[in-house]
Protein backbone atom coordinates (compact mmCIF):
# COMPACT_ATOMS: atom_id res chain seq x y z
CA UNK A 1 0.00 0.00 0.00
CA UNK A 2 1.36 3.69 -0.63
CA UNK A 3 -0.04 6.73 -0.18
CA UNK A 4 -3.95 7.47 -0.75
CA UNK A 5 -5.34 9.57 -3.48
CA UNK A 6 -6.05 12.67 -2.18
CA UNK A 7 -10.20 13.81 -2.80
CA UNK A 8 -12.51 16.59 -1.93
CA UNK A 9 -15.77 16.62 -1.18
CA UNK A 10 -18.44 17.61 -3.74
CA UNK A 11 -15.35 17.67 -6.70
CA UNK A 12 -16.52 18.12 -10.50
CA UNK A 13 -16.04 19.18 -13.52
CA UNK A 14 -19.05 20.91 -13.40
CA UNK A 15 -20.79 22.87 -10.55
CA UNK A 16 -21.84 19.66 -8.35
CA UNK A 17 -24.68 20.96 -6.47
CA UNK A 18 -28.15 21.90 -8.80
CA UNK A 19 -28.78 26.02 -7.92
CA UNK A 20 -31.99 27.08 -5.74
CA UNK A 21 -34.68 28.75 -7.13
CA UNK A 22 -33.82 32.58 -7.71
CA UNK A 23 -30.16 31.65 -7.36
CA UNK A 24 -27.11 32.18 -9.24
CA UNK A 25 -23.67 31.19 -9.81
CA UNK A 26 -21.62 34.61 -9.07
CA UNK A 27 -17.60 34.23 -10.38
CA UNK A 28 -15.68 36.19 -8.26
CA UNK A 29 -12.20 37.34 -8.35
CA UNK A 30 -10.27 35.50 -5.36
CA UNK A 31 -8.65 39.53 -4.47
CA UNK A 32 -12.08 40.66 -4.57
CA UNK A 33 -11.88 40.94 -1.11
CA UNK A 34 -15.31 42.75 -0.45
CA UNK A 35 -17.63 40.21 -2.42
CA UNK A 36 -15.75 37.26 -0.81
CA UNK A 37 -16.85 38.97 2.84
CA UNK A 38 -20.07 39.40 1.63
CA UNK A 39 -20.19 36.07 0.52
CA UNK A 40 -19.32 34.56 3.72
CA UNK A 41 -21.73 36.02 5.32
CA UNK A 42 -25.00 35.19 3.53
CA UNK A 43 -25.73 31.54 2.87
CA UNK A 44 -24.07 30.69 0.13
CA UNK A 45 -22.49 27.70 -0.75
CA UNK A 46 -18.64 28.29 -2.04
CA UNK A 47 -16.97 26.23 -4.96
CA UNK A 48 -12.97 26.85 -5.72
CA UNK A 49 -11.87 25.90 -9.47
CA UNK A 50 -8.58 23.82 -9.84
CA UNK A 51 -6.05 24.30 -12.41
CA UNK A 52 -7.52 21.15 -14.03
CA UNK A 53 -10.19 23.06 -14.20
CA UNK A 54 -12.47 20.89 -11.03
CA UNK A 55 -14.72 22.57 -8.91
CA UNK A 56 -14.28 21.71 -5.19
CA UNK A 57 -16.56 22.80 -2.24
CA UNK A 58 -14.17 25.91 -0.53
CA UNK A 59 -14.62 27.06 3.04
CA UNK A 60 -14.17 31.31 2.48
CA UNK A 61 -11.60 31.90 5.36
CA UNK A 62 -10.18 35.04 6.71
CA UNK A 63 -6.58 35.31 6.89
CA UNK A 64 -4.65 38.26 8.08
CA UNK A 65 -7.28 40.69 7.13
CA UNK A 66 -7.75 38.97 3.54
CA UNK A 67 -10.73 36.61 3.02
CA UNK A 68 -9.21 33.50 0.79
CA UNK A 69 -10.53 29.69 -0.70
CA UNK A 70 -9.77 26.82 1.03
CA UNK A 71 -10.54 23.60 -0.64
CA UNK A 72 -12.99 21.13 1.88
CA UNK A 73 -10.97 17.51 1.62
CA UNK A 74 -12.35 14.54 2.36
CA UNK A 75 -12.38 14.04 6.28
CA UNK A 76 -12.36 10.24 6.22
CA UNK A 77 -9.79 10.17 3.68
CA UNK A 78 -7.46 12.88 5.88
CA UNK A 79 -7.78 10.40 8.59
CA UNK A 80 -6.97 7.47 6.84
CA UNK A 81 -3.90 9.45 5.31
CA UNK A 82 -3.03 10.38 8.54
CA UNK A 83 -3.14 6.87 10.29
CA UNK A 84 -1.14 5.72 7.25
CA UNK A 85 1.66 8.17 7.53
CA UNK A 86 1.59 7.57 11.48
CA UNK A 87 2.23 4.27 10.85
CA UNK A 88 5.75 4.91 8.28
CA UNK A 89 6.84 6.65 11.22
CA UNK A 90 5.97 4.25 13.61
CA UNK A 91 7.84 1.68 11.51
CA UNK A 92 11.10 3.94 11.68
CA UNK A 93 10.47 4.60 15.26
CA UNK A 94 9.78 1.09 15.90
CA UNK A 95 13.48 -0.19 14.31
CA UNK A 96 15.12 2.62 16.37
CA UNK A 97 13.91 1.84 19.38
CA UNK A 98 14.84 -1.86 19.17
CA UNK A 99 18.02 -1.36 17.54
CA UNK A 100 19.14 0.87 20.78
CA UNK A 101 17.83 -1.18 23.23
CA UNK A 102 19.62 -4.72 21.67
CA UNK A 103 23.00 -2.63 21.60
CA UNK A 104 22.71 -1.98 25.33
CA UNK A 105 25.56 -3.58 26.76
CA UNK A 106 24.84 -3.26 30.59
CA UNK A 107 20.82 -2.99 31.29
CA UNK A 108 18.98 -0.77 30.48
CA UNK A 109 19.81 3.08 29.56
CA UNK A 110 17.82 6.51 29.64
CA UNK A 111 18.93 7.17 26.36
CA UNK A 112 15.99 5.33 24.59
CA UNK A 113 13.29 7.22 26.93
CA UNK A 114 12.41 9.57 23.69
CA UNK A 115 11.88 6.51 21.67
CA UNK A 116 9.75 4.80 23.80
CA UNK A 117 7.79 8.04 24.57
CA UNK A 118 7.67 8.51 20.49
CA UNK A 119 6.55 5.08 19.34
CA UNK A 120 3.65 5.01 22.07
CA UNK A 121 2.39 8.89 20.84
CA UNK A 122 3.18 7.89 16.96
CA UNK A 123 0.94 4.01 17.65
CA UNK A 124 -1.96 5.09 19.44
CA UNK A 125 -2.15 8.30 17.16
CA UNK A 126 -2.53 5.79 14.04
CA UNK A 127 -4.99 3.74 16.06
CA UNK A 128 -7.08 6.86 16.61
CA UNK A 129 -6.70 7.60 13.07
CA UNK A 130 -7.31 4.65 11.62
CA UNK A 131 -10.86 4.07 13.72
CA UNK A 132 -12.27 8.00 12.79
CA UNK A 133 -11.92 7.22 9.62
CA UNK A 134 -13.96 4.55 9.58
CA UNK A 135 -16.74 6.17 12.13
CA UNK A 136 -16.75 8.90 9.56
CA UNK A 137 -16.84 6.81 6.48
CA UNK A 138 -19.91 4.76 8.26
CA UNK A 139 -21.59 8.11 9.21
CA UNK A 140 -20.96 9.59 5.45
CA UNK A 141 -23.18 6.44 4.58
CA UNK A 142 -26.55 6.99 6.61
CA UNK A 143 -28.87 8.99 4.05
CA UNK A 144 -29.34 12.63 5.31
CA UNK A 145 -33.10 12.11 5.94
CA UNK A 146 -33.02 7.95 6.49
CA UNK A 147 -34.92 6.69 9.33
CA UNK A 148 -33.69 3.61 10.89
CA UNK A 149 -35.70 1.67 12.44
CA UNK A 150 -35.11 -1.11 15.19
CA UNK A 151 -37.68 -3.88 16.19
CA UNK A 152 -37.86 -5.23 19.17
CA UNK A 153 -40.02 -7.86 21.21
CA UNK A 154 -41.13 -5.11 23.01
CA UNK A 155 -41.11 -2.12 20.99
CA UNK A 156 -40.39 -0.36 17.89
CA UNK A 157 -37.28 1.84 17.75
CA UNK A 158 -36.75 4.69 15.05
CA UNK A 159 -33.10 6.87 14.73
CA UNK A 160 -32.85 9.33 12.34
CA UNK A 161 -29.26 10.37 11.07
CA UNK A 162 -28.54 12.76 14.22
CA UNK A 163 -29.83 9.87 16.89
CA UNK A 164 -27.71 7.34 14.84
CA UNK A 165 -24.76 9.07 14.73
CA UNK A 166 -25.01 9.80 18.86
CA UNK A 167 -26.57 6.88 20.10
CA UNK A 168 -26.24 3.52 18.26
CA UNK A 169 -22.59 2.20 19.05
CA UNK A 170 -20.40 1.01 16.28
CA UNK A 171 -20.81 -2.48 16.40
CA UNK A 172 -24.47 -2.16 15.61
CA UNK A 173 -23.89 0.76 12.91
CA UNK A 174 -21.63 -1.96 10.66
CA UNK A 175 -23.75 -4.88 11.55
CA UNK A 176 -26.77 -3.50 11.64
CA UNK A 177 -27.99 -0.16 10.44
CA UNK A 178 -25.05 -0.13 7.03
CA UNK A 179 -26.91 -3.49 5.81
CA UNK A 180 -30.65 -1.55 6.67
CA UNK A 181 -29.39 1.06 4.49
CA UNK A 182 -27.71 -0.66 1.94
CA UNK A 183 -28.50 -4.10 1.45
CA UNK A 184 -25.37 -5.06 1.53
CA UNK A 185 -23.24 -6.41 4.90
CA UNK A 186 -19.37 -6.28 4.80
CA UNK A 187 -19.89 -8.64 8.48
CA UNK A 188 -22.50 -11.44 6.79
CA UNK A 189 -19.38 -13.61 7.42
CA UNK A 190 -16.74 -13.69 9.93
CA UNK A 191 -13.53 -13.28 8.23
CA UNK A 192 -10.14 -11.96 9.31
CA UNK A 193 -10.31 -8.56 7.35
CA UNK A 194 -13.51 -8.21 10.14
CA UNK A 195 -11.03 -9.42 13.08
CA UNK A 196 -9.02 -6.69 12.47
CA UNK A 197 -11.42 -4.24 12.50
CA UNK A 198 -12.96 -5.75 15.65
CA UNK A 199 -9.48 -5.60 17.42
CA UNK A 200 -9.17 -1.99 15.88
CA UNK A 201 -12.33 -0.85 18.27
CA UNK A 202 -11.38 -3.24 21.37
CA UNK A 203 -8.22 -0.99 21.31
CA UNK A 204 -9.03 1.98 20.21
CA UNK A 205 -11.75 2.04 23.34
CA UNK A 206 -8.57 0.57 25.80
CA UNK A 207 -6.42 3.53 24.30
CA UNK A 208 -9.16 6.37 24.49
CA UNK A 209 -10.19 4.91 28.19
CA UNK A 210 -6.75 4.07 29.60
CA UNK A 211 -7.44 2.42 32.98
CA UNK A 212 -5.45 2.19 35.99
CA UNK A 213 -5.08 -0.68 38.20
CA UNK A 214 -2.39 -2.02 41.01
CA UNK A 215 1.15 -2.06 39.95
CA UNK A 216 0.10 -0.50 36.40
CA UNK A 217 -0.50 -3.90 35.08
CA UNK A 218 -3.43 -2.38 32.12
CA UNK A 219 -0.70 0.21 31.06
CA UNK A 220 1.81 -2.62 30.20
CA UNK A 221 -0.44 -5.03 28.39
CA UNK A 222 -1.71 -2.15 26.56
CA UNK A 223 1.96 -1.53 25.76
CA UNK A 224 2.23 -4.58 24.49
CA UNK A 225 -0.62 -4.72 22.46
CA UNK A 226 0.60 -1.98 20.80
CA UNK A 227 3.83 -3.48 19.57
CA UNK A 228 2.12 -6.50 18.47
CA UNK A 229 -1.23 -4.97 16.58
CA UNK A 230 -1.26 -5.65 12.64
CA UNK A 231 -1.22 -2.03 11.67
CA UNK A 232 -0.75 -3.18 7.89
CA UNK A 233 -3.47 -5.42 8.04
CA UNK A 234 -5.62 -3.29 9.33
CA UNK A 235 -5.24 -0.24 7.17
CA UNK A 236 -5.50 -3.02 4.31
CA UNK A 237 -9.31 -4.20 6.44
CA UNK A 238 -10.19 -0.44 6.06
CA UNK A 239 -9.74 -0.16 2.56
CA UNK A 240 -11.71 -3.40 1.86
CA UNK A 241 -14.53 -2.34 4.08
CA UNK A 242 -14.66 1.34 2.57
CA UNK A 243 -14.52 0.25 -1.49
CA UNK A 244 -17.43 -2.51 -0.25
CA UNK A 245 -19.37 0.06 -0.09
CA UNK A 246 -18.56 2.63 -2.54
CA UNK A 247 -15.82 1.06 -5.68
CA UNK A 248 -13.06 2.62 -5.54
CA UNK A 249 -13.43 5.46 -2.69
CA UNK A 250 -10.07 4.43 -1.19
CA UNK A 251 -7.22 3.92 -3.77
CA UNK A 252 -3.73 4.10 -4.18
CA UNK A 253 -2.15 7.45 -5.81
CA UNK A 254 -1.56 7.45 -9.23
CA UNK A 255 2.03 9.39 -9.20
CA UNK A 256 4.89 8.34 -9.50
CA UNK A 257 5.80 8.39 -6.06
CA UNK A 258 6.24 5.38 -4.01
CA UNK A 259 5.94 6.43 -0.73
Amino acid sequence: MKHIKKKFYLESKDVPVPLKEGKKLLTVDRSDNATLKNIKKGENISFVKTEDENYRLALIYKHQGQHIFLPVPDFTLVYFNNAYLNNKSRKNLEKLLFKKINNIENGYSENVDSEIYGYIGIATSAIIQMFTSLESFINYLIPDEGVYIKIRPEKTESYNKEQIQKNIRFMEKVKEVLPFFTSKNFFINQTLTNNHIVNLKNIRDEIVHTKSNFLYQSQTELLEKLLKFKYDDTLSAIRKFMNFYIKDYNIDCDCSSEE
